[in-house]
């Protein structure tokens, strides 16, 4: 789509090598040419370049990511199929493709789908729609996310039992402790109404809507639109009703698929 701004961002890395190996993966197949070069990956992911060149490395003694000239790596056929395998048979992606579509073009604004990670105060985005808009907020895929800001984060915390709600509120620190009860109400309004907004708490002049779904019988991620500010009336009870019903479409697809693998968060 043409004339569409993408707003980047990247938040720190947590200090988990499984995650970081995956992000990295991600960003290289998701890159346009399937290659990417050190000092840009480690900019994206804000992390250092050497740690970004030792993931690299990592990717290309297991087959997955063949060193180039020029400091830059190159998706390998192997990769390529486990990406392609991923799209067409993960259960995630492939439910949600069709309701993400459908609420990108009801409302004309990009539809993001964030996940649960293995730390709880972290989510990741792993998929988007694009609207109709010329203007849209696209944001970068496969880079964690924190829980405490952003429609997608709240609402997906707030469908949290209330044990991970309090380690993630007391992960704040004790110089946090006075936004973490203000936070806390905030969540309790959320699960009651059933979706979260914001408004530039992440990236400056962006708005967001976002409801929960779930997967195994629990809170497990979130579908969110998001666009520019300017365009975001908070009065406006169409966007948050076309959200909350995508969510619950989620949810449903979900439970109807048959998978026999426990959850893992």
């Amino acid at each position: 789509m043409e004339n569409v701004v993408t707003i980047a961002r990247a938040v720190p890395m947590p200090p988990n090598a499984t995650t970081r190996v995956v992000a990295v993966l991600d960003a290289l197949i998701r890159s346009p040419d399937e290659t990417v070069g050190v000092r840009d990956l480690a900019s994206q992911l804000a992390m250092s370049r050497s740690a970004t060149h030792r993931f690299l490395a990592i990717l290309a003694d297991v087959g997955y990511a063949r060193s180039l000239e020029g400091g830059r790596y190159q998706l390998t056929s192997q990769a390529r199929a486990w990406s392609h395998f991923m799209r067409v048979r993960h259960p995630v992606l492939l439910e949600s493709r069709p309701v993400m579509d459908q609420l990108a073009a009801a409302t004309g604004e990009s539809v993001h789908l964030l996940v649960l990670t293995a730390e709880p105060s972290l989510g990741v985005f792993i998929a988007r729609s694009e609207g109709s808009s010329l203007v849209q907020h696209l944001v970068s895929l496969g880079v964690p996310t924190p829980l405490t800001a952003g429609a997608a984060g709240k609402a997906l915390l707030a469908s949290r039992p209330p044990e991970v709600i309090d380690e993630v509120l007391a992960g704040l620190g004790p110089a946090g402790q006075g936004r973490a009860a203000e936070f806390r109400a905030e969540l309790a309004r959320i699960s009651a109404r059933g979706f979260a907004t914001s408004r530039a708490e992440l990236v400056p002049d962006v708005a967001g809507v976002a409801a929960a779904f779930q997967r195994f019988g629990q809170g497990f991620g979130a579908i969110t639109v998001t666009m520019p500010e300017y365009r975001f009336d908070p009065a406006n009870l169409e966007l948050p009703r076309l959200v909350i019903g995508a969510a619950a479409e989620l949810t449903a697809r979900f439970a109807a698929v048959a998978d026999d693998r426990t959850p893992r968060h």
